[in-house]
């Protein structure tokens, strides 16, 4: 018997493939597990089909709780990705934070890649500090270390995550820059939770 989700009519069945898709949910990358429709092109994560609590308190946003909704009310940009929010999300409803479902699943903290005596802080910007791995500009996406004062990107963290795709002159396209990044988040917060469960890192 498959799963009743209030997001489609038809049920879900839970599946292991390989391979990407978009969530039908939060309209964010995935890659393995999933549930979807037999019956139409219809995928959701698993924690969009299962976990997604009606409210969270996240570091993020600590001053306020956050709701979940099904659709943007209006048009709106995730405050840890920038990319649009086309799906689910959770919002402040006073304060105007919104972040996709799998951009709240970032860490908080992380092991320090050059000095283990000391931990990286998750920050969101400011859009001038630059990588001390790659020297590029964070925007808003950056790992900070207080005692040695160095900022290290998402990317950088990820063993896995390859060079951005280049023109014949080296040059970053600005074609899906901002997809890259919410898909970079995705597998990184995805990885770190695989680790923590003892899966198998996600490649894509």
């Amino acid at each position: 018997m498959g799963l009743s989700h209030f997001s489609h009519t038809h049920p879900l069945l839970h599946v292991s493939r390989s391979g990407e898709f978009i969530c039908n949910g939060c309209r964010s990358y995935g890659c393995g597990s999933r549930y979807e429709c037999r019956k139409c092109d219809f995928d959701l994560h698993e924690y969009c089909a299962t976990s997604c609590p009606e409210f969270l308190s996240s570091y993020m946003h600590p001053e306020h709780r956050l709701v979940f909704q099904a659709k943007p009310p209006y048009p709106m940009n995730c405050n840890v990705c920038e990319d649009v929010i086309e799906g689910f999300l959770y919002m402040c409803q006073g304060c105007g934070f919104h972040v996709h479902p799998f951009c709240s699943k970032v860490p908080q903290y992380h092991d320090h890649p050059i000095d283990s005596k000391h931990y990286l802080m998750f920050q969101q910007g400011p859009p001038s500090v630059r990588c001390y791995t790659c020297s590029k500009k964070c925007e808003r996406m950056a790992y900070r270390c207080r005692s040695c004062n160095i900022d290290i990107c998402v990317a950088c963290l990820d063993p896995q995550e390859n060079q951005q795709e280049s023109d014949p002159q080296g040059n970053q396209q600005e074609s899906g820059k901002k997809g890259r990044k919410r898909k970079i988040i995705f597998k990184f917060a995805m990885n770190l939770v695989a680790s923590s469960v003892g899966i198998p890192p996600i490649f894509f």
